[in-house]
C-alpha cells in the first residue's frame, strides 16, 4: 500500500514537471525569426507576479533574455496584484467629481505597498523604467501584457483610496483587498487609474483579471471596466 502511494506521488510529480516544460521541448535557443513565426501561431506566455513582490527593471530585463532563449512570446507583468508596483509620472485621478492630486495618489499607493510587502528603498517601477522594459522586450519580439487585478486583490489601491479620503466605504465588508461595488466613487477610482495606465503605456492596453466566485455584479463590474478602458484581456477566473 505504501509502495503504491509513493508510486502515485512520483507519477503525479512527473506529470506536473512535464506539464510546465516549455512547449518547444528541449530546444535551448530560438532565433528571432523563429519566434516571430511562433507568435503568429500560438502564444507562449510567462506570468510574473510583480504586484505581490517588487522586481527591479534590471531583473525583469534579465528575465526577458532568458525567455527569448527559451522561445517565449509574451511576458505578463501583474504589476497590480495586491500591491501596485507601477507608478506613472502623473498619478492624478478625478473620480466622483473629486480631483486627487498625483502627489497624494502616489503617496497612498506607496503606503499601501509598504503595508503589504516592503521591499526596502524602492517598491515600484517608474514610468521610464516600464518604457525601457517594453522597448527591450520589443527588440526581442516579446510582447508585454500588463495586468491590473480588480475588483479583488487590490490591497494597495484600497489603502490609497482610504489615504486620499475617497468618500464612503471603499472596501467590501471590511476586506483589505476587495472594493465595495456599491460605492460608485470607489469603483470609479481604480477604473480611471487603470485607464490612465492604459493610455500612457506604449502597449496601449491593460489586461484586467477579475476573480471568483463570480457574481453577476462582479461580472457587470468587469464589463464596466471594459467599456471605459483599452483592454486586451479580461480573465474571469473561477477559483
Amino acid at each position: 500500500m505504501k509502495f503504491s502511494k509513493r508510486l502515485l506521488s512520483l507519477l503525479l510529480a512527473l506529470v506536473m514537471t512535464v506539464g510546465v516544460m516549455p512547449a518547444v521541448g528541449l530546444v535551448s535557443a530560438v532565433d528571432a525569426t523563429d519566434r516571430a513565426v511562433q507568435s503568429d501561431t500560438f502564444m507562449r506566455v510567462l506570468h510574473l507576479d510583480c504586484g505581490r513582490k517588487y522586481f527591479t527593471k534590471d531583473w525583469i530585463i534579465a528575465l526577458l533574455n532568458e525567455m527569448a532563449s527559451a522561445g517565449y512570446t509574451h511576458l505578463q507583468l501583474a504589476f497590480g496584484n495586491d500591491g501596485l508596483r507601477f507608478l506613472l509620472d502623473d498619478m492624478s485621478v478625478t473620480a466622483g467629481g473629486t480631483n486627487y492630486s498625483s502627489a497624494d495618489v502616489t503617496a497612498g499607493i506607496q503606503a499601501g505597498n509598504e503595508a503589504y510587502y516592503d521591499a526596502g528603498d524602492k517598491n515600484e517601477l517608474t514610468q521610464t523604467e516600464m518604457d525601457e522594459i517594453i522597448a527591450y522586450a520589443n527588440r526581442l519580439n516579446i510582447g508585454i501584457i500588463p495586468l491590473l487585478n480588480t475588483p479583488g486583490h487590490m490591497d494597495a489601491i484600497i489603502d490609497c483610496m482610504e489615504y486620499v479620503n475617497v468618500a464612503g466605504t471603499v472596501a467590501y465588508n471590511g476586506s483589505a483587498r476587495t472594493v465595495n461595488l456599491e460605492n460608485d466613487s470607489a469603483v470609479a477610482f481604480p477604473r480611471l487609474l487603470c485607464r490612465s495606465i492604459s493610455i500612457t503605456s506604449p502597449e496601449k492596453a491593460v489586461s484586467i483579471s477579475t476573480w471568483a466566485p463570480m457574481s453577476m455584479r462582479m461580472t457587470r463590474a468587469a464589463a464596466l471596466l471594459l467599456s471605459h478602458t483599452q483592454v486586451n484581456t479580461v480573465c474571469l477566473a473561477h477559483m
